[in-house]
């Protein structure tokens, strides 16, 4: 078939194409290979293993990530930063189940913040979960700074009459 040696010719220029834009490490893995779809192939098998791994780590990083100490937006980008990784390599997050995975990395102070959104009637927005998360942050501070001063004027003022006892240290049953 005079068609077969021209197809040859064409499979061999693209399979030198392929050769020559490979790292040195791709290239180590296609170097024996004789056609384009044999290198394709090749290709393929170790790129699929590093996403598969790649996907794997992506999901527990997205998993076990928890916000500490740092500041909800830091933590918010970096939880979307692996969601978006993991679209790169065709893993979709939808919002609904990213609104899990950032729901439950929230440290104990998000507990009332975590039963509200939970206790929705409707769904949420991942971006109206970012604004909540950072105007609840606002609140947390708030009483934080205000309740830090009341709470102390608090027991300043119980401990001079003895904690609820009157003057000259009778106290009310």
């Amino acid at each position: 078939n005079p068609e077969f040696d021209s197809w040859i010719a064409k499979d061999q220029q693209l399979l030198s194409y392929l050769l020559n834009s490979l790292t040195k490490e791709a290239l180590a893995l296609v170097a024996t290979v004789t056609t384009s779809a044999e290198a394709w192939k090749a290709l393929e098998e170790m790129f699929s293993a590093h996403s598969k791994a790649r996907v794997a780590n992506l999901r527990m990083k997205l998993a076990s990530l928890k916000k500490g100490s740092m500041s909800s937006s830091i933590y918010y980008n970096k939880m979307c930063s692996f969601r978006d990784e993991l679209a790169t390599v065709g893993k979709v997050i939808d919002d609904d189940e990213m609104i899990q995975y950032i729901l439950a990395s929230l440290d104990f102070e998000y507990n009332a913040f975590v039963t509200s959104t939970l206790g929705r009637v409707g769904s949420i927005s991942l971006s109206n979960l970012y604004s909540q998360l950072l105007a609840y942050d606002m609140r947390l501070e708030m009483y934080q700074e205000g309740g830090q001063y009341q709470s102390s004027a608090n027991s300043a003022t119980r401990g001079r009459n003895g904690g609820g006892c009157g003057r000259g240290g009778r106290c009310r049953g």
